[in-house]
């Protein structure tokens, strides 16, 4: 897999890719940007409207893919974002909650933590 995403980026659509994170894309030409982060399966992009449509419509022609969607989780953390307003935040409260579920011990720790700070 990732010899075509190397391909695509690098050699259909003329991105550069990071020095000191590779994981991280990027263009830049006439003013117009787009960066791109990759992570196992997922392609996480922004940047100026023209490029990223031109960006959309490349993926969807190589890779048959019908849509792009808006980055509501990433990694386990949810993302709101108004571009509009200007405004990007970031709750990692599901995450939290999911490993305490997932792994009772924390949560023994945590009770035990807060009884014995309380003292």
């Amino acid at each position: 897999m990732y010899m075509y995403i190397y391909f695509l980026l690098e050699k259909e659509c003329g991105m550069t890719r990071g020095k000191s994170e590779t994981s991280l894309y990027y263009k830049h030409e006439q003013g117009k940007y787009i960066m791109l982060m990759t992570e196992v399966d997922d392609l996480i992009f922004t940047g100026d409207k023209q490029q990223i449509e031109q960006f959309e419509k490349t993926l969807k022609l190589r890779w048959n893919i019908k849509q792009c969607e808006r980055l509501s989780s990433f990694l386990g953390i949810n993302i709101h974002y108004n571009p509009v307003e200007g405004w990007l935040s970031f709750d990692v409260t599901e995450k939290i909650r999911k490993i305490f579920e997932e792994r009772p011990i924390f949560s023994y720790f945590s009770r035990y933590h807060r009884l014995w700070c309380k003292q």
